[in-house]
């Protein structure tokens, strides 16, 4: 697998993973991916096909996505990678081709994810994604949205009602996730490390790889994903 470094970011095509993100004076935006108490923390990973976890316990949490390899490739610029996965083998999700596109503007100030899924097979697929960036902050000194939160005690998952942004602030900058479709935010922490994810998601949690398809992509149906980190 390889890792594709481009401005002021890296892609690792191993989970399509955003490994590091940087503003434009070399200040990490996420939390550089770490491995904590056994697991990788840090960086931005997709949710796909769904985010959370399968109520019916029988897939993984967030999906496959992240633990599947994509073929990834920078633009002559470096400032745009593309990740694509041809098709998924699994038999709830057989079918299924995705694409990721990583943006970072002219002036090194938005990075926007782009997922987009085509279903290749003759039934719907379940499609709930979402996204699951560590933003990188002081947990001493954090606004969430304009409220002030201490992040120690903070409620490790917390669902919010619809919006298309939410905003982080600390004493460094702030930053604002943006989204027209994943306007389901959620926010988490586990407090192991000086990181806060705010998620857009499509639904937030919710899929039952048993339960009839009530969030789906049709045969032949093309959809589009898409959220941006400013600062």
């Amino acid at each position: 697998m390889t890792v594709i470094t481009a401005k002021q970011f890296s892609v690792d095509e191993a989970g399509g993973y955003v490994t590091e993100l940087y503003d434009q004076d070399g200040q990490a935006l996420l939390f550089p991916r770490t491995m904590i108490g056994g697991k990788l923390r840090g960086g931005s990973h997709v949710c796909f096909p769904y985010f959370g976890p399968d109520e019916a316990g029988i897939v993984p949490q967030h999906g496959f996505g992240r633990a599947v390899t994509w073929r990834g490739e920078a633009s002559p610029d470096r400032r745009t990678v593309t990740c694509v996965y041809d098709e998924m083998q699994d038999e709830l999700f057989s079918g299924l081709h995705a694409e990721l596109e990583y943006r970072l503007n002219e002036a090194g100030s938005e990075f926007t994810t782009t997922l987009t899924v085509t279903n290749h097979s003759d039934q719907p697929r379940a499609l709930t994604p979402g996204f699951h960036p560590y933003f990188a902050i002081d947990p001493t000194d954090v606004m969430l949205s304009g409220v002030r939160i201490n992040v120690v005690d903070f409620e490790p998952f917390q669902s919010f009602p619809d919006t298309t942004q939410m905003t982080i602030e600390t004493a460094a900058r702030t930053v604002t996730v943006v989204s027209e479709n994943l306007t389901h935010m959620v926010v988490w922490t586990d407090s192991k490390g000086e990181y806060l994810c705010v998620e857009p998601t499509l639904r937030g949690n919710g899929f039952d790889s048993r339960g009839e398809i009530s969030d789906g992509i049709a045969p032949g149906q093309t959809m589009i994903y898409q959220f941006s980190i400013l600062w």
